[in-house]
């Protein structure tokens, strides 16, 4: 993934300032303990993990990110990322109780409001390790989720299909090749009729030794109807689309980006190619599609409310997607607000239903916090107004 000098001048120097933030904070509780030794030691502390989580940055998006070390250094950032973010929120709120104090008139409240900004930090140093932890823990908790959709005006030979959709491994992050066979087994485990793989299995992290072992182990996936894949961005940025296909096609998966496939005369699946590198406009994909008598179910790595309201136009009923990781750590799933991009969950356009995916995995550290490492079992229901 290439990025422009500018954008990692500001992320750096973001990532930067914000740390040492965190570090005069921290550094004022140490100055209470009057030894200079421990102030040097604790800056010495600081500036290791600040520089670690610069590393990792800059390995990661210049495509360095790969073997034992980048993972160590992977670990050592995430640790320091999760701690400084989680500090950063309880000095604000500390910032926030200590100007309370100032304008508060009663002297029994001001003085219970000074002895909790006091303590504030070794809250903040408590409350940031916990959560860190348990990101980490979380990251690695794989939670098969089940949702239930029904498709109406819709006529089968089947009642319905239980399948799964998984996306956004990010292999070579949270997910290796023991944690993507734990993945498989507890997909199969559930005995789905197919399987929907929605893309980001790879991205820069991801070694070439790594995605062959990807590839064995997606082999172990059984389902009925078969099991499917569309392209993600992470691999579009890879510059090869067809290379990255063929890990997926050479373990039995079918790929079907851009592409139209009748599942046994029961329902049609639509694949869209990943829109990073240019894809088929949806009008053209889905000309001729019978979208009044049979299901379509549209697999799109990215849900985009715009690109989402041309599918229900075209009259696919049900897409899956993923893309967003339900914003990975707490609280940047908040953007939602921005409604742009439906974040997580069930969303509805008109007669099309939406699932997005908080995905399997993690990007750039392996953490999560505030969502779920999901695998989605999703029963659909076909049983609709004109079923007979």
């Amino acid at each position: 993934m290439h990025m422009s000098a500018f954008v990692i001048i500001l992320i750096v120097t973001s990532l930067m300032l914000a740390n040492f933030y965190v570090g005069l904070n921290y550094n004022k509780l140490i100055k209470e303990e009057n030894s200079k030794l421990l102030i040097i030691v604790f800056w010495v502390f600081q500036c290791f993990f600040t520089f670690v989580l610069i590393l990792n940055f800059l390995l990661f998006f210049t495509g360095r990110h790969n073997g034992r070390a980048s993972i160590i250094i992977e670990y050592i950032a995430g640790f320091t990322a999760s701690f400084s973010l989680y500090s950063i929120i309880m000095f604000i709120i500390r910032d926030i109780f200590r100007q309370l104090a100032k304008v508060i008139p009663f002297h029994n409240a001001s003085r219970l409001i000074g002895n909790f900004v006091y303590r504030c930090g070794m809250i903040a140093v408590i409350t940031a390790s916990i959560i860190t932890v348990y990101g980490f823990v979380n990251a690695k908790n794989y939670k098969v989720i089940d949702y239930n959709v029904t498709l109406d005006k819709k006529e089968s030979t089947i009642d319905g299909l239980n399948a799964v959709f998984v996306s956004d491994a990010h292999m070579g992050c949270a997910v290796g090749a023991a944690e993507l066979q734990i993945i498989v087994d507890k997909i199969n485990a559930v005995n789905p009729d197919v399987v929907f793989l929605g893309g980001d299995f790879f991205d820069d992290g991801t070694t070439e030794q790594l995605k062959e072992q990807a590839s064995e182990i997606l082999k172990g996936l059984t389902a009925k109807y078969g099991v499917y894949f569309v392209l993600g961005n992470h691999e579009c940025y890879l510059d090869d689309d067809a290379k990255q296909e063929s890990y997926f096609a050479n373990a039995g998966i079918q790929v079907i980006d851009d592409k139209v496939v009748m599942i046994d005369n029961k329902f049609i699946l639509v694949g869209r190619k990943d829109r990073t590198n240019g894809r088929v406009d949806i009008t053209k994909l889905m000309q001729g599609v019978e979208t009044e008598t049979l299901p379509v179910i549209l697999l799109d790595h990215e849900p985009i409310y715009k690109d989402m309201k041309r599918v229900a136009a075209e009259g696919a009923d049900l897409q899956l997607s993923g893309h967003t990781h339900a914003g990975q750590i707490f609280p940047m799933y908040l953007f939602d607000f921005f409604e742009t991009v439906p974040w997580y969950g069930k969303y509805k356009t008109g007669d099309l239903q939406t699932l997005v995916s908080s995905g399997v995995g993690a990007w750039a550290v392996p953490i999560r916090i505030g969502s779920p490492s999901e695998i989605m079992y999703v029963h659909i229901s076909f049983e609709g107004k004109n079923k007979y």
